[in-house]
């Protein structure tokens, strides 16, 4: 159920990217959010079942990012900054945030985007995922799919 005010506030701009209806439930615009000014209480209000949080956010962002690649992969598959469940550093933080301005971008960025998910270790996807559907367990992808 969406908020009937704005306590929320702010909340990460990844939920806009993910679900963008969601901006229009929340009465949200992309520039009044950031996600390095995302607090723990506000993150756990992103999210499906008992799936939710920064981790969560984070993790949808970067497979956003990697979709615009051509790098699409279940949402259940995690690498990178996707696979850490701690909240992350300042820097970790002004990155997604950069990701997530990138996502929202027009298509004269893209070129952008792209530089930005292939050179970035925690952003690019890599020869072998874990499955959080298979407890972690390792996954190696089809030729083609890394970058």
């Amino acid at each position: 159920m969406p908020p009937n005010d704005r306590a929320m506030t702010p909340v990460a701009i990844a939920a806009l990217v993910v679900h963008p209806f969601l901006g229009h439930l929340y009465g949200l615009q992309p520039s009044e959010v950031r996600l390095a000014e995302l607090g723990r209480a506000e993150a756990q209000s992103f999210g499906i079942l008992d799936l939710r949080g920064l981790w969560f956010v984070r993790g949808n962002l970067v497979r956003d990012l990697a979709a615009f690649a051509k790098r699409e992969l279940l949402p259940w598959d995690g690498w990178g900054l996707m696979a850490m469940r701690d909240d992350g550093d300042a820097a970790a933080m002004a990155l997604l945030d950069r990701v997530a301005d990138l996502t929202l971008a027009s298509d004269d960025r893209h070129a952008e985007r792209i530089e930005l998910q292939r050179s970035h270790p925690g952003l690019r996807v890599p020869a072998a995922v874990l499955s959080f559907n298979l407890g972690g367990a390792s996954v190696s992808l089809a030729p083609g799919i890394a970058n």
